[in-house]
């Protein structure tokens, strides 16, 4: 998941549907360098396979914030069962963003698509105003 900021983030939390009817199953998301020592809690809801409800929170308790720029800030790990095809919309259906006093920041997501090919491609962008 790429994030675009010009302010520093201190908090996130995001939440996303996806069609797992297709053969994806989203498992887990990991930090990245720019996100190193955080934590991050995952939990998704599958009672609708056709809109699979996947929700991240992820802070810092030692203080440490997302500095502005542009880069992944988590890593989706995912499966895909042997007869996956076809294509899965990524709907953004809630980001919200923090400074260090917890205060919200403007912020704004665009939708993806997954699509499975012979390259697999996940993208999900987060960006601040």
């Amino acid at each position: 998941i790429e994030c675009e900021n010009v302010d520093s983030i201190s908090a996130a939390e995001l939440s996303f549907t996806y069609d797992s009817t297709i053969g994806l199953v989203i498992g887990d998301v990991s930090t990245t360098s720019r996100t190193d020592g955080w934590t991050v809690a995952f939990s998704k809801d599958a009672a609708d396979p056709m809109a699979v409800e996947v929700h991240i929170l992820m802070y810092n308790m030692g203080g440490w914030e997302i500095d502005p720029g542009t880069g992944a800030v988590l890593s989706v790990d995912y499966t895909l069962a042997d007869d996956a095809r076809g294509q899965s919309e990524l709907t953004v259906t809630q980001l919200n963003l923090s400074d260090r006093i917890a205060e919200p920041l403007d912020a704004s997501a665009r939708d993806g698509t997954f699509r499975v090919t012979q390259s697999l491609y996940l993208p999900l962008v987060l960006r601040t105003p």
